[in-house]
């Protein structure tokens, strides 16, 4: 995919992801493991899939972020912003969620 292989350059480039307006992006399915995406912005973005383990979102913004099925294990979500998130599915072992701004969170399974 050009557009992933394009952002995992230029975050290589320029030193990470810190910071950045990412917002409505589709990163569906992108490994972002240990990313640094403090402060990033990633309001409405599709992260359905994405691996994000052990990655670094303190003080992210991520409202109305489709996150169905990533994987946030070990991620540090400390003070991020995930009103009405989509959750569904998605793996939060051993994250670190101080602080986290949780109102309105989707993450109920069909039934």
């Amino acid at each position: 995919m050009v557009r992933v292989a394009h952002l995992e350059r230029r975050a290589a480039l320029v030193g990470g992801l810190e910071g950045r307006d990412l917002s409505g992006r589709d990163l569906k399915g992108m490994n972002l493991s240990k990313a640094n995406l403090k402060g990033t912005n990633l309001t409405e973005a599709n992260l359905k899939g994405a691996i994000l383990k052990g990655a670094d979102l303190t003080q992210a913004d991520l409202p109305k972020v489709n996150a169905i099925g990533a994987d946030l294990s070990e991620a540090v979500l400390e003070r991020a912003n995930l009103f009405r998130a989509n959750l569904k599915e998605v793996k939060l072992e051993e994250a670190d969620l101080k602080g986290l701004i949780s109102l309105g969170l989707t993450s109920r399974r069909r039934t």
